[in-house]
């Protein structure tokens, strides 16, 4: 699996993501992978492009505790 480490982030480069996760782990409709995100505004844009067999699971507005990433910063 890749690592993305980017200096900013934007809907556009949040697609490539989606799109090299989808590939990398042979995502399809049988295949698939349960992503879980805050809310920030290039996860929830509607020019979001889902690949297929990527499904979305937000995080409600305000919860830090939810995101265990948040305990590093």
């Amino acid at each position: 699996m890749k690592a993305w480490i980017l200096p900013y982030t934007n809907t556009e480069l949040f697609n490539r993501v989606l799109a090299d996760l989808a590939h990398e782990f042979q995502l399809n409709r049988h295949q698939r992978v349960l992503l879980v995100l805050d809310q920030a505004g290039w996860h929830i844009s509607h020019q979001l492009k889902l690949p297929e067999g990527l499904d979305l699971y937000f995080l409600p507005a305000y919860s830090p505790e939810l995101q265990p990433a948040e305990r590093f910063w």
